[in-house]
């Protein structure tokens, strides 16, 4: 954000890719940005901004088929989502003393499935660089694939868009069909972005070189199949069945770098246990 706003003031220095800031504005606001999928025919589930408590209403909500789900426009790492089974309890959710529940709030239509994301380095509107993954366990078990349906989407809304960085597009696989829907668009470096790297799709690399020669940057080769991350470490089955079997040489590669500097990683698991420990005391 703070790179799209002063950019244009850095004269000759070189300056890693990242669109303008009207544009970073309007792709980070979920309300916006599924307009801007509506306009341009892009396949997205039905939404309804609430305003005001009034507007829940059938006749406003006409066409959103509950369940639900309600969200703030700007909010971020899936705070403030909420799945709602009716109009009653979207009612009761709105008046209730709930975190992130203010108004303006986005009511979108659920739709069954699981999420599969697209990561992306675009220049000036091209897409040159990606990679697509979904997640077993968030943040901890990630599986890399290809896909022609998700590329050929990511390659509309750069377009469309003359987007130009990197982002992260959130897509949902339904079930009842096979479709693919896009939920988000995370317009900068998301989490997983060393998962990436170390499947062999460096996106800093690729932009910092870009910046300091103009060269497009080609799409490197990547390798498919599954990434553990460190937080897979907490999990109970993480050596279990066929993880031995599927962990790759980069991925042991990623534990060493990981552990080289260990302080973070360990702080973590840590909080994460102590987390564990005192709702099993509560409880």
């Amino acid at each position: 954000s703070y790179l799209a706003d002063v950019q244009d003031r850095l004269g000759h220095f070189k300056c890693f890719p990242v669109t303008g800031r009207d544009r970073l504005v309007a792709l980070t606001d979920k309300w916006k940005f599924g307009q801007f999928l509506t306009e341009h025919h892009i396949p997205t589930p039905k939404s309804k901004l609430i305003s005001n408590i009034e507007e829940i209403n059938p006749e406003y909500l006409c066409g959103i088929t509950f369940p639900v789900i309600v969200k703030q426009p700007a909010l971020f790492a899936s705070i403030g989502v909420v799945k709602i089974h009716d109009i009653d309890a979207l009612c009761a959710y709105v008046r209730g003393d709930y975190p992130a529940n203010d108004l303006p709030l986005i009511v979108q239509e659920f739709i069954p499935g699981h999420d599969e994301c697209l990561s992306i380095l675009a220049i000036e509107g091209e897409l040159v660089a990606w990679t697509a993954q979904y997640s077993k366990v968030p943040l901890a078990i990630l599986k890399f694939f290809e896909n022609d349906e998700m590329l050929e989407i990511g390659r509309q809304i750069v377009r469309l868009s003359g987007f130009h960085g990197v982002a992260h597009f959130d897509m949902r696989r339904n079930t009842n069909d096979g479709s693919i829907l896009v939920l988000e668009c995370n317009p900068r470096f998301w989490q997983t972005i060393r998962a990436s790297m170390w499947h062999g799709v460096n996106f800093v690399k690729l932009g910092i070189e870009w910046a300091l020669s103009g060269t497009m940057p080609v799409q490197p080769d990547y390798r498919l199949g599954w990434y553990f991350g460190t937080e897979a470490l907490r999990l109970k089955d993480f050596w279990a069945r066929s993880t031995l079997r599927n962990l790759s040489r980069e991925n042991l590669r990623a534990f060493v770098h990981e552990f080289s500097d260990p302080l973070p990683t360990w702080y973590d698991l840590i909080s994460d246990w102590k987390q564990a420990a005192t709702r099993r005391l509560a409880g």
